[in-house]
């Protein structure tokens, strides 16, 4: 019986023995170098460090065109809401390829004068005679709030949010023209339409 009992002992210290080295073998693995390194680069928060691995980004709860000026109001400028204040606030963050205030001042533009837009549209054969085409304001710079939008996201090589807004103010607001600071009128239908050719070739694609 004493015997027997040892064995069992025996058998059960080696069992023991052999788990002890199995979890020790276990602890000791590390990961590959090259998996220790994606979470090394922290991805999520250091955009473009990842090559292959897009960065995680939260984007903002906001609806384009539906009062987002407002929602802005703290981070942007709506101290002055004329038409012509806020596409030079859009055409400042175009240049500076600010997403997010692009957005808002077209958003607010578009919100705030869309329906003058249209009714200002509805009311043109052609494109307004020569001298009178500041008495379509809201029209004029609605559709130039499209084209800086299609603008941007053609930087950003964002084909179809592009043409989208290229062909809004093309559908909606043919007869806008909008004017150069360096002395002459033009058309953000004509230039969208351009525009939307390139697109559809591919010519930018290839450049």
């Amino acid at each position: 019986m004493k015997v027997r009992l040892l064995v069992i002992g025996c058998r059960l210290l080696l069992i023991l023995f052999v788990m002890m080295l199995l979890t020790g073998s276990v602890l000791a693995l590390e990961l590959p170098e090259d998996i220790k390194g994606y979470y090394k680069d922290n991805v999520a928060g250091s955009p473009g460090i990842s090559e292959g691995v897009p960065p995680t980004v939260k984007k903002a709860d906001t609806k384009e065109g539906v009062d987002m000026g407002r929602r802005e109001a703290r981070e942007y400028d709506f101290s002055n809401e004329s038409p012509e204040a806020l596409t030079a606030k859009s055409w400042e963050a175009l240049n500076k390829k600010d997403e997010h205030a692009v957005l808002a001042y077209t958003s607010r533009c578009i919100e705030l004068y869309q329906e003058d837009a249209k009714d200002q549209e509805a009311k043109l054969d052609d494109f307004a005679p020569s001298g009178s085409e500041m008495d379509y304001e809201a029209l004029n710079n609605v559709a130039v709030s499209y084209f800086i939008r299609g603008e941007f996201y053609k930087h950003k090589k964002d084909w179809k949010e592009s043409r989208k807004n290229y062909k809004k103010a093309i559908d909606n607001f043919y007869f806008a023209q909008y004017w150069d600071p360096r002395g002459w009128w033009w058309k953000p239908s004509e230039i969208s339409e351009g525009e939307i050719e390139k697109i559809d070739s591919g010519y930018y694609e290839k450049r």
